[in-house]
């Protein structure tokens, strides 16, 4: 992410005014009824590590896995936008060979590429789609620069339920971004 772009994020999250931005401890906070009924969201779009299991884990939890399908029943569109590598994409499509899911990995958040991609393969508008991730800058702005209007602030899953944990680096940046993020997001505050 180039320092332009960071900016552009910052500003864009905080100044419009129809972007619905949401926080939630975990996936399993998300009151997904009221997206679709208030909202009118149509397809989720998730990133995979440390949004639905812990970062860089190789299994999905069960109780992940139950609120998936769960979610595909009540008649949402799944998508997983994750920054993983090329290597890793046929795990992911084997974790989700029983569950219609739409995989973009190695999308290069917060560029728009895969988010754009996936709304042209699920045939949804970028108003009908919400993005629920745990990093402010690359997935909630990359999403937003592609259009979607909604997105879901969530804490790191392995930070929440334990499991593997980025290096303290990304975490430190994390965890200042979810701050000034929130902070910003409370008040209005523009960025110029």
């Amino acid at each position: 992410m180039t320092p332009l772009q960071y900016i552009q994020f910052w500003y864009h999250a905080v100044s419009n005014t129809r972007t619905t931005i949401l926080f939630r401890p975990s996936i399993y906070a998300i009151n997904f009824a009221e997206l679709k009924d208030r909202y009118s969201i149509k397809a989720l779009f998730f990133d995979y590590d440390d949004t639905l299991l812990p970062f860089k884990e190789l299994s999905l939890p069960h109780r992940t896995m139950g609120l998936l399908k769960k979610l595909n029943k009540s008649g949402f569109k799944l998508v997983i936008v994750s920054n993983c590598v090329e290597k890793r994409k046929p795990l992911l499509v084997a974790t989700f060979a029983d569950l219609p899911v739409t995989i973009i990995g190695n999308a290069h958040k917060p560029s728009t590429y895969g988010f754009i991609e996936a709304l042209k393969i699920v045939q949804v508008d970028a108003n009908h789609a919400c993005m629920i991730g745990d990093h402010a800058s690359t997935d909630l702005g990359g999403a937003f620069a592609a259009g979607l209007q909604c997105g879901i602030l969530v804490k790191s899953y392995s930070k929440l339920f334990g499991g593997n944990r980025s290096d303290i680096i990304s975490r430190t940046v994390l965890q200042i971004e979810s701050y000034l993020f929130r902070f910003m997001y409370e008040r209005k505050v523009t960025v110029k």
